[in-house]
This record gives C-alpha cells, structure tokens and sequence, in this order.
C-alpha cells in the first residue's frame, strides 16, 4: 500500500507511521489514519448450473463476479442490491453471507475486504451499464479466466458446496 502523504483530517505532512497498528498519526491534528482493507461485496447468482460473471470496458481483464466497494456506512446486503442495480439494472434478493476473502487490487498495492453473497437474480432482463462492458452466464465447469484469485476460490468453495464437481479455476496472471 503507498504510504500516507497528507493527514486526511487536516491536509498536514506531517504523520508517524505506527507499523504495528499499520496506521499513521498527524503530528498537528492527532488525527489516527488506519491503513484498512476496502470492503467489497460480490453476488454469486447461479442459473441452471450456470453463475453470471460480468467483464469491464477493459478487453484485458479477466472476468469477475458483479458487485463493488461499499459506500461508507452501508450495509453489506443493501451494497449487494445497489451493485447490482448499478451494473446489470437487476433487483435481487440476498441469500446468505457465503465467505469473506482478502485480495489484493489496482496497481498501488491495495487490498479489499470481499463479502461473497449468495444472490437470487429477481429481474428477467439485464443491461449493462456504469462500469461493465458486457455479462455472461458461465458453467461452474468450464469458467473463463477470473480476473481475481479469491473469486476463483469463492466460486470453487460454492461449487463444492453445491455439489458440482468443478476444476482448478484460472486466474489472469
């Protein structure tokens, strides 16, 4: 993770880093910054042995489960239901919390927090939108390559899970 440069409170450079804590203090303000995990949510929405996957503008990335960041004090189910609206204009009921898995992100060595949801797909139609170029609904057996090492492992552990005998999953590399 790159290291704080300004205090977040008052806009100061002057910070300790305390490394235990994995966190800075502002020497002007006293302010305490931790250096958090991003929490995330993903749906795994299955059809007919089938989970719908969705893919960004970027033709190079791998595929991944829909969902996003959470917005600062949301609830992870209604992040769950926002997502999904936002990516696919789809209404969805949560299930149930499956796993939460720590992966690594973006170019600047971040990390996220990702709830993986079970979800039931309540909308008929989907449509991309906002930052998904395109969706598809991909055999638990025969997924494309995964864009994120613990999304590979939360769809094998649901595939397990669910009795679907599967395969080693790729991830991008």
């Amino acid at each position: 993770m790159t290291d704080l440069v300004f205090c977040p409170a008052c806009g100061s450079r002057r910070l300790l880093r305390q490394p235990p804590e994995d966190a800075y203090r502002c020497l002007d303000c006293n302010a305490v910054q931790y250096l958090n995990s991003k929490p995330a949510v993903c749906a795994i929405i299955v059809r007919d042995g089938s989970v719908l996957l969705v893919q960004g503008h970027d033709s190079t990335r791998g595929w991944d489960l829909p969902g996003g960041f959470l917005r600062l004090g949301e609830n992870p189910e209604d992040g769950v239901e926002r997502e999904l609206h936002e990516e696919l204009t789809a209404h969805v009921a949560v299930v149930q919390l499956l796993s939460a898995k720590v992966d690594a992100y973006g170019t600047q060595g971040e990390f996220s927090l990702n709830l993986f949801y079970e979800v039931t797909l309540l909308t008929e139609e989907l449509v991309p939108a906002n930052e998904v170029a395109r969706f598809g609904w991909f055999s638990l057996l025969q997924l494309p390559v995964l864009e994120y090492r613990e999304t590979a492992r939360a769809l094998q552990e649901f595939a397990q899970r669910t009795r679907v005998p599967g395969q080693e999953f790729r991830v991008r590399p």
